[in-house]
């Protein structure tokens, strides 16, 4: 499945839009491991989708948008709005996660710069 901008689609109060990789195989109803991506500061925006496209520079995201992802897992790749983001931020979109997406028990955080020190 191609890699989708969720534009506007709040995660959390800090998150304006994400980035969401589904397998090919994805149907709603087999459970996944899911990998989230935290970007850097610099990366930040409004989750619009002009803002959203800020995140396909490096990371997880510029890998899956310019080569795609051969692993069977969901990718979610929030886009956080500004300031550091409080650890309340991961819990956010962990929950946003579990409530939609068919997904295991198996929940991997990744990050950069500032995406890495909130991991």
């Amino acid at each position: 499945m191609p890699f989708v901008k969720r534009a506007g689609v709040s995660m959390t109060t800090n998150v304006g839009g994400f980035w969401e990789f589904l397998p090919a195989s994805y149907n709603g109803t087999t459970q996944y491991p899911c990998i989230i991506f935290f970007h850097g500061q610099g990366d930040q925006g409004s989750g619009s989708s002009s803002d959203l496209d800020l995140l396909n520079n490096g990371g997880v995201s510029g890998v899956i948008f310019q080569q795609g992802f051969p692993y069977e897992a969901v990718v979610l790749c929030p886009q956080y709005t500004g300031g550091y983001p409080p650890g309340s931020l991961i819990q956010g979109v962990i929950n946003y996660a579990k409530a939609n997406y068919s997904l295991n028990n198996k929940i991997y955080l990744t990050g950069y710069s500032l995406g890495g020190a909130i991991v």
